[in-house]
């Protein structure tokens, strides 16, 4: 190769070089809501001036007396909080795992790339008004601006998962009152993660859903 062919080479060579450092820089940053294990935000349905708190409860059984208080923040007067997700100890007791053998009278399942990963999901809160010690709620969500407390076509939630092992998930699941669609890239640690409804019955109960790792979160409200 003459001195002008190595030249030219030499060239384009940096060309590319600066070219793929561009496009790095270019490349979106990560969303870090997406893995933050502290949630704050705002009710924005809160009445000025009363005190209440925000927290992840864990059912074991179905009597609400047994009810275990994994994390919880206090709401002020203006609905602002700042709630930290409970910790691996705090969830260990809890873990599970997805469906991923045949369920009977449903077909499908999940495949997850580390079969023997486990998780936890939180997807509803228990809010509370402390100014008058009242449980305001226990199915609370974090959903898209336009949910009435009735799914619909298009809703969408923000549910959290916590996993000590990163693995996907794929897979749909589907059972006569209703299909999950799993479509997850969970890291260690929480994770953010998008439940959009497909099909709502009348009542607005979810029967088909889809559940995704997204690369940002959309606009949701507590």
């Amino acid at each position: 190769m003459n001195r002008l062919s190595l030249a030219v080479a030499a060239l384009s060579l940096s060309v590319l070089i600066a070219s793929c450092d561009r496009a790095s820089d270019l490349a979106p940053a990560p969303d870090p809501a997406l893995t933050a294990g502290v949630i704050t935000d705002k009710v924005v349905t809160w009445t000025p001036g009363t005190l209440g708190r925000l927290s992840v409860v864990e059912y074991p059984t179905t009597n609400v007396a047994d009810a275990k208080v994994l994390a919880s923040a206090p709401i002020d007067a203006q609905g602002n909080f700042s709630l930290t997700l409970p910790t691996a100890a705090d969830v260990a007791p809890y873990l599970n795992r997805y469906q991923t053998t045949p369920r009977e009278g449903c077909t499908g399942f999940f495949t997850q790339s580390l079969p023997n990963a486990t998780h936890y999901t939180v997807d509803e809160y228990m809010l509370e008004n402390t100014t008058t010690n009242k449980v305001l709620t226990r199915d609370f969500e974090q959903s898209n601006l336009s949910y009435n407390g009735k799914a619909v076509q298009g809703d969408y939630f923000i549910e959290r998962i916590y996993t000590a092992q990163a693995h996907t998930v794929t897979g749909t699941l589907s059972c006569p009152t209703f299909s999950t669609t799993l479509n997850l890239n969970l890291k260690v640690g929480w994770n953010a993660v998008v439940r959009t409804i497909n099909s709502a019955n009348a009542e607005g109960e979810m029967r088909n859903s889809t559940v995704t790792s997204p690369t940002t979160l959309p606009v949701s409200v507590f």
